[in-house]
């Protein structure tokens, strides 16, 4: 029979699913072409923006070589927004001091400001977000010896929960009542540290700050906000190495399911006014009562649960308030209950009708490991009342809860 002429349904589908891929192809490479020629052309505009402000920064006399309301002080803006090319641009400039280790350091080096280091980073957003700033970076000497600035020398070191130095921490420090006031941001180096050398000599006029992106937060504190601070805002004293150290680290998260006793099949219990505490104090009263950093009253909602996303790592103690019309009667884990850095902990609490006197007791074998589902017995002549432990996961896991007693000797 002989063959007709044409495409079969078959072989046109194949044609076209051929003739798509290679459309969709030149449209991926003509897009990627157009981003990548879009993000070269911003980033250029940005590196432009960085060089005319060095420029500016060139042509400045030395000693107005510095930030307004910068360590050192000059005539730079540190913050500056500009729109181009329908991008927004950023650009901060920083000023800073270096003690070169050629002559020592401080506080050796009795005249730790060798030089300043100016360093500029342009970020934008727009169609062509950047994806990692623009920086340029320049070193001035001074026209002749290195001098005196009357100042001192501010440093900060940070490190984490186990003692490893934090970098890239975002450190803020502010003066308000010097004249002209300072307020800088700076960063750690690999080391954790942040040395500003030529910081003008005041007493306790230091508000330092130490905050990096997921981590928790650590700063001083003036005694109009706490008797006696564990980190006072800070002095700087001429020629000298002012010092001052702060532990961050990833923020940890605590899940928080209040529900009713085993009696009670552990219905969820909603509404729950629950108190957490940690450990850490930020100072002292003037009674010497300790401030603690982290003292919160939350309420748990849907499910009986409460989630504190923002924590430190701290030992915690979860409680009632005394005047609540509900019990705590018992919890797992113990009270206090460990919360590490960057990890999620869960926490179940057993609550209760309020009662006049209550008894929590907590089960454990020689060997400090909790017991499941013990019978305890609590006694007086004339009285007595029997429960049991709860088991793995429950609230009451190694816990009998007695309510409701006469005062007396069991």
């Amino acid at each position: 029979m002989p063959r007709k002429n044409g495409f079969t349904l078959i072989e046109t589908l194949i044609a076209s699913v051929i003739l798509m891929i290679f459309i969709t192809a030149v449209l991926t490479i003509v897009q990627l072409s157009v981003r990548s020629l879009g993000e070269a052309r911003v980033r250029s505009t940005a590196i432009q923006l960085a060089q005319d402000r060095l420029e500016v920064a060139r042509n400045l006399p030395y000693d107005r070589v510095g930030t307004i309301g910068g360590i050192p002080i000059g005539d730079l803006i540190q913050s500056e927004s500009v729109t181009k090319l329908g991008s927004h641009f950023s650009i901060d400039t920083t000023v800073i001091y270096i003690d070169d280790p050629f002559d020592g350091s401080a506080p050796a080096d009795i005249l730790p400001s060798d030089y300043k280091r100016i360093r500029i980073s342009v970020s934008w957003t727009g169609a062509f977000k950047s994806k990692k700033p623009a920086v340029v970076m320049l070193d001035i000497s001074p026209p002749g010896l290195e001098s005196d600035n009357g100042g001192g020398t501010l440093s900060v070191v940070v490190f984490n929960s186990v003692g490893q130095p934090v970098e890239n921490a975002n450190v803020h420090i502010e003066a308000s009542t010097l004249t002209p006031p300072i307020n800088i941001h700076t960063y750690t180096d690999v080391f954790g540290r942040a040395m500003i050398p030529g910081a003008p000599v005041c007493e306790a006029c230091y508000h330092v700050s130490v905050t990096k992106e997921g981590y928790t937060t650590e700063r001083t504190y003036g005694m109009d906000e706490v008797d006696n601070p564990t980190h006072p805002h800070l002095t700087i004293i001429k020629a000298k190495v002012s010092e001052i150290s702060f532990a961050i680290d990833t923020l940890a998260t605590l899940v928080i399911k209040t529900t009713r006793s085993k009696a009670s099949d552990y219905s969820v219990f909603s509404g729950v006014n629950v108190i957490v505490r940690g450990t850490k104090e930020i100072g002292r009263t003037s009674d010497d009562d300790p401030v603690y950093k982290i003292s919160r009253s939350v309420t748990t909602g849907a499910g009986g649960l409460v989630t504190l996303s923002d924590l430190d790592w701290d030992a915690y103690t979860v409680g009632v308030p005394p005047s609540s019309s509900i019990d705590f009667a018992g919890s797992w884990p113990f009270n206090p209950l460990a919360v590490a850095a960057g990890q999620t902990t869960e926490m179940s609490i057993i609550v209760e009708p309020a009662s006049t006197n209550t008894y929590l007791v907590q089960l454990e074998n020689s060997e400090h490991l909790p017991l499941e589902a013990v019978l305890a017995e609590l006694s007086r002549p004339g009285y007595i009342a029997t429960s049991s432990s709860g088991t793995q996961s429950k609230g009451d896991y190694s816990q009998v809860f007695f309510p409701s007693l006469m005062p007396a000797i069991y």
